[in-house]
């Protein structure tokens, strides 16, 4: 439950992947900010990714392997814990505009970020440059 309003934005970032109920929790953040703005923001990766997409992950993931780099941000989910959360393998933007549109927000869009990418993608050693990051992106509703 979030504290009290009104607020006048919502803003989470990479989250509703780990809500067992993303609408219910959108919808008690539009009972905290009824005339305020939501944010999401959040990346393809996983099973909502595109097959192209997916291969380059791999691509990235097999990089990283044989340089000894372990992939390891969500590791420690139980699979019982993550079989729980309908958004688990992957958030598209769809699944969000209609999660969104379900608990109420209006006006839902999304623009993808690539500014976000390009400076991301700066900061990785070759050849990872050249392979990019997840595609990234915003939802925006009010």
């Amino acid at each position: 439950q979030p504290p009290p309003g009104p607020w006048d934005v919502v803003m989470a970032r990479h989250l509703q992947w780990t809500l067992p109920d993303p609408v219910g929790a959108l919808r008690c953040w539009r009972a905290a900010a009824p005339s305020g703005t939501l944010l999401l923001l959040d990346s393809l990766w996983g099973n909502a990714a595109d097959p192209v997409e997916r291969g380059r992950i791999r691509t990235v993931d097999w990089l990283r392997h044989l340089r000894g780099n372990r992939r390891n941000h969500d590791g420690h989910y139980d699979q019982a814990l993550r079989a729980a959360l309908p958004m688990a393998n992957g958030t598209t933007p769809e699944a969000l505009v209609d999660a969104v549109t379900e608990a109420g927000w209006r006006w839902p869009r999304v623009e993808r970020l690539t500014n976000i990418e390009w400076a991301m993608s700066r900061q990785l050693p070759m050849p990872d440059r050249l392979l990019g990051v997840n595609t990234t992106f915003a939802l925006a509703a009010g």
